[in-house]
């Protein structure tokens, strides 16, 4: 059964009455709206826009809007926080309010329910606040700011679990620049990629698109490959940049995807000081 499928028939038993699984739920994200976000939103502001896709649940019927929770701490630990995180540095409570109010600001997140606390020592329990994610509804339209962006077809579609361990293990700006990679083109109906040759792109390309320094950008390439997130199918020479492809579990969204073997004609090999892509 392909990621869709699954998707589909998840919200089928929803509507029916089931009980909610996250470790059965893709998040499908329309590339154009993925793309915006990781373009316009800052490196923090757009965890916290994934990690709402990650959270998002479906309504039960056709009358109600979809709702993610999302609080502080699982914004800083996606995985939770006796789990393992690579991440030297986690954003600290006013990183993550700021980057809340940005993304509320922007249209990509809309506040549903204002998180509660506690009042007193055995009280009621505090809830965290929950959010509207337009993307995930039908007809749902850029923000004002996105609209000269280039439109591009189809969805993206990962599994959620995959999603909140990309955000624990990749810095913000390497998760950015996964986004903008993987939304760059367009997808069918299931989510596999239409043209799957490998795309020349160095760190100019990557330092203008989400605006980082280049030297940031050589970094977050090296990330990506070392993880294998992303694969060296030609290195760079001179002012030719270096070719990358996405790894499998990128191309497209089905249980046969998620094999851990490499793609035919694809290396994976980390990327040497002088051989950076530019």
């Amino acid at each position: 059964m392909s990621g869709r499928d699954r998707q589909k028939a998840e919200t089928r038993r929803l509507r029916k009455g089931g009980e909610y699984r996250a470790d059965e739920v893709f998040a499908s994200m329309p590339c154009t709206y993925l793309h915006a976000a990781a373009c316009r939103l800052s490196s923090v502001a757009f965890r916290v826009f994934w990690l709402a896709n990650a959270n998002y649940r479906p309504p039960h019927s056709d009358k109600q809007r979809g709702r993610a929770v999302l609080a502080y701490s699982q914004i800083r630990y996606p995985l939770g926080a006796d789990a393992k995180n690579t991440l030297e540095q986690q954003p600290g409570q006013s990183t993550i309010a700021r980057a809340l109010r940005e993304v509320l600001a922007s249209g990509f997140v809309e506040l549903a329910a204002e998180g509660t606390r506690p009042r007193h020592s055995g009280g009621a329990r505090g809830q965290a606040a929950e959010y509207h994610v337009p993307c995930r509804e039908a007809g749902a339209q850029l923000p004002s700011q996105c609209q000269n962006l280039p439109r591009i077809g189809g969805k993206v579609r990962l599994h959620v679990n995959q999603m909140r361990g990309l955000a624990a293990t990749l810095s913000p700006h390497a998760l950015r620049a996964l986004a903008v990679l993987i939304s760059r083109s367009e997808r069918d109906g299931r989510g596999t990629l239409l043209d799957t040759a490998p795309t020349a792109i160095g760190a100019s390309d990557i330092a203008r698109l989400i605006g980082i320094p280049r030297s940031t950008a050589h970094l977050v390439l090296r990330e990506l490959v070392d993880r294998a997130h992303l694969c060296l199918a030609a290195p760079a020479a001179g002012r030719r940049s270096a070719k990358l492809r996405l790894g499998p579990k990128f191309r497209q969204f089905d249980r046969a995807a998620r094999q851990k073997s490499p793609l035919r004609g694809a290396t994976n090999t980390k990327l040497k000081p002088h051989r950076m892509p530019h």
